[in-house]
């Protein structure tokens, strides 16, 4: 009897059973799974790795907002601080044109002062109210008489000091700014801030050289013993002379005279034996600075300091009514 080989069955031509040939996991064919499935679920993307990259990405997201927000934020204080500079700069333009001729002698002046003063303007005490200028009077007028004769005109002259509120404030307003002017300037400014203008020699000593001042000096004040007894004061050149036709150019046009800011003062007190005073030239009393000097270049400030120049005298009216059509350079 021959022997009959046993041959393992096989498949028709075109057809895999893949059952058979890939066996599934017990687990998967407990819950039903075909092997296409399961190999889906094999390769699919572990959901816990792009869980891991959004907190990776947040990481860095933080620290660029952080610059972002420090980026707004300079920028909006380098806009405010290049806004305050340009304020600055056109306060200090416009003390500069009402310094050096921006407005004629009769008109209304108006100097740029901070409505709060700020810095060491702060620890300047507020100036008293202005006083209304009183209307003029019909007719000339004159103090009571005494033994100093006084000007007979209208001018109603008025002493102060560069202590007064008002010229402090000015002075400092022009430091913190780095506006560079005169003393006597400022006192013109100071005056035109008190509706007034810079009185002229004739009406400081109106008796001339070796004569006493208006009305004998500055009237009593608590501070005025401690003060220096050499004090001159400054004052305004003026542009009309008694015979305005020799003061005409070509055209007709007035001649206007330039104010030598640095040698119009005039002494009002005693120059001591030891700086040139003596009784023959009356101790300076009521000489012309630029004449003391004998007419050399050197200005007052860089000769006589701040404690010889405390006293300043205002008038309520220009010089001359001509002077309002002039410019003061």
């Amino acid at each position: 009897m021959a022997d009959i080989e046993s041959t393992p069955a096989t498949a028709p031509a075109g057809e895999v059973d893949l059952s058979s040939a890939t066996p599934r996991p017990a687990g998967l064919q407990e819950v039903g799974m075909s092997n296409e499935d399961a190999m889906n679920t094999m390769n699919a993307p572990d959901p816990r790795q792009s869980h891991q990259k959004c907190l990776c990405l947040g990481a860095y997201t933080w620290p660029i907002l952080g610059f972002l927000v420090l980026f707004v934020m300079l920028a909006a204080a380098l806009g405010l601080s290049g806004e305050a500079l340009s304020r600055s700069n056109e306060a200090v333009d416009t003390a500069k044109a009402a310094l050096f001729g921006g407005k004629g002698v009769g008109e209304s002046t108006y100097i740029p002062v901070p409505n709060e003063p700020t810095g060491q303007a702060a620890l300047v005490p507020a100036s008293p109210p202005a006083e209304p200028t009183p209307p003029p009077s019909p007719r000339p007028q004159s103090d009571a008489p005494t033994d100093v004769p006084t000007p007979t005109h209208e001018q109603r002259p008025k002493w102060f000091q560069i202590l007064h509120a008002d010229y402090q404030k000015l002075s400092l307003f022009h430091d913190e700014n780095g506006v560079t002017t005169s003393q006597l300037a400022e006192a013109a400014l100071f005056c035109y801030q008190q509706e007034m203008f810079m009185c002229t020699y004739d009406v400081i000593c109106p008796n001339g050289k070796g004569n006493p001042p208006f009305k004998g000096g500055p009237p009593y004040t608590t501070n005025k013993d401690s003060l220096d007894e050499t004090q001159w004061v400054p004052y305004y050149r003026s542009n009309v002379h008694p015979n305005p036709q020799k003061e005409k150019d070509e055209a007709g046009k007035t001649i206007q005279l330039d104010q030598k800011e640095g040698k119009q003062w005039a002494q009002i007190g005693k120059i001591p034996d030891g700086k040139g005073g003596s009784e023959e030239n009356s101790n300076g009393l009521c000489w012309d600075y630029d004449e003391w000097s004998n007419y050399d270049a050197v200005n007052i400030e860089d000769v006589w300091s701040e404690e010889t120049r405390v006293w300043m005298l205002c008038c309520s009216d220009p010089a001359d009514e001509n002077e309002k059509d002039l410019v003061v350079e």
